[in-house]
C-alpha cells in the first residue's frame, strides 16, 4: 500500500471513529431522560446492566430483531385479516 494511499486509509478511519465516539456522547446525553419511565416501574435503569458498548451493540441489534419480527407478524395478521373480509 502507497504511502498517500495509507494516509488517507488512516484519516477515514480516523473520521469514522471521531464521529462514533460523538454520537455515542450524544446518546449517552439522552439516557438519563429514556431511563425517567423505567425508573417508576423498576426502581433501578435498565442500561445499568450494559458494562460495554460490544454489550450495548448486541442488545440494540437484539431489539431491532425482536422489531422487525413483531412487524412482520403484524402485517401478516393484517394481510390475513384483509383477505378474509
Amino acid at each position: 500500500m502507497s504511502l498517500g494511499a495509507r494516509n488517507s486509509r488512516i484519516f477515514a478511519l480516523e473520521k469514522i471513529i471521531a464521529t462514533s465516539s460523538t454520537t455515542l456522547l450524544s446518546m449517552a446525553s439522552h439516557l438519563p431522560k429514556a431511563e425517567e419511565p423505567e425508573r417508576v416501574f423498576s426502581g433501578k435503569g435498565r442500561w445499568n446492566q450494559v458494562h460495554s458498548v460490544l454489550e450495548a451493540k448486541n442488545l440494540m441489534n437484539h431489539l431491532f430483531n425482536l422489531a422487525s419480527s413483531s412487524r412482520c407478524l403484524l402485517r401478516d395478521k393484517e394481510l390475513f385479516i384483509v383477505f378474509m373480509l
